[in-house]
């Protein structure tokens, strides 16, 4: 998990980058507590909640399979994942 961990904040920082996008900023447009993100960026929290993953990835140009590198779908068998929103279900598919 820590590695996974490790990839999403490498991708948000390059995203950062490449918006030209303060951390209070990018936050925002993912709809995530600003202190959230900044531990997330900073490597400090060791577990963060699925739903706040897809939302950095709903709303920014970070993909699903970018932060679950596919090397590690045969592992977990990522088509066994069932993603919800409370509403709607999603099921994770490698492609």
């Amino acid at each position: 998990m820590e590695e996974i961990l490790n990839r999403l904040a490498d991708l948000i920082l390059l995203e950062m980058g490449k918006k030209d996008c303060s951390m209070t900023c990018f936050a925002e447009l993912c709809g995530i507590p600003r202190n959230e993100m900044g531990l997330i960026v900073n490597k400090k929290k060791k577990d963060v909640r699925l739903s706040v993953i897809w939302n950095i990835c709903e709303n920014s140009e970070i993909r699903f399979g970018d932060v679950f590198d596919v090397k590690y779908a045969k592992e977990f068998n990522i088509e066994n994942f069932v993603l919800t929103n409370g509403k709607t279900k999603y099921i994770l598919k490698k492609m």
